[in-house]
């Protein structure tokens, strides 16, 4: 997991807010900062066919059903860790996970990434 950067008002992604009725927060006094996860996994290389160099169709069934689990299985980690963030911030805050998107594959690896949006607008 890494810091893809911070900026003014809200996230990019983020839903607009309903109003609050007395609350005195403008967009110049809201910050987000959005994260990036990863996970990456081998890629299956080691040829059933030495003639044409791929691998055999059992290898890569096993590594596309490895695939999907892994994506839903990341959605649903975003999903837990959004809720606890959330639960740690104002009530103006905004905590939103992003899609799962594939990554590769390259140079023998294939991996998916995704996006965590923070919307605060007091950090203290």
């Amino acid at each position: 997991m890494g810091i893809q950067g911070i900026g003014w008002g809200q996230a990019p992604s983020a839903g607009t807010a309903s109003p609050k009725i007395g609350a005195q927060v403008s967009a110049a006094g809201v910050r987000h900062a959005i994260f990036v996860v990863g996970l990456v996994r081998c890629t299956p290389t080691d040829p059933e066919d030495q003639d044409t160099g791929i691998p055999s169709v059992a290898d890569m069934n096993v590594a596309g059903l490895e695939y999907m689990r892994d994506m839903g299985l990341l959605s649903q980690a975003l999903v837990v860790a959004c809720a606890r963030v959330r639960a740690g911030l104002d009530r103006s805050s905004l905590v939103e996970a992003g899609a799962v998107n594939p990554e590769g594959p390259s140079g023998g690896y294939h991996g998916m990434s995704a996006q965590i949006a923070v919307t605060a607008g007091n950090l203290s």
